[in-house]
């Protein structure tokens, strides 16, 4: 029981957004760990960016980019991603209008994804009509 009280406590604290972007390096990638100035919350926060920062070197990769929400955008509301969205969207100029990545490729991504969970969802289907 304690465990997964821990392991509950844990997911809440920290998350990993990755931006809907062609990324074939490590580098080209932003790690956003949101994470709170308390001890075991920044010690996980720590240990994850220690991790990702070690996958990189493994791979012989050049680091990508980490950021602990409770060093580099402190706020009060760190423990959420809203409020950080206008901070990371300015300090990474991440507008529409200068976003690398043209719509139609946005529109792909969505009917890919979309084309996936249809083909998730039918095997879901088709694996319970076999079990009655």
């Amino acid at each position: 029981m304690c465990v997964k009280t821990k392991m509950l406590l844990t997911l809440p604290l920290l998350c990993i957004i990755i931006f809907p972007v062609l990324a074939v390096e490590p580098n080209e990638v932003l790690f956003i760990v949101l994470s709170q100035p308390n001890t075991y919350s920044s010690n996980l926060a720590e240990s994850l960016r220690t991790n990702i920062l070690n996958q990189a070197i493994d791979l012989n990769k050049k680091a990508p980019i980490i950021h602990l929400t409770h060093q580099d955008f402190p706020s009060p509301s760190s423990w959420t991603v809203l409020p950080l969205l206008p901070k990371i969207t300015q300090a990474y100029n991440l507008s529409s209008e200068s976003h690398k990545y043209k719509k139609d490729y946005n529109r792909n991504i969505l009917k890919h994804e979309h084309a996936e969970q249809t083909d998730n969802l039918s095997k879901n289907i088709k694996t319970n009509k076999m079990k009655n």
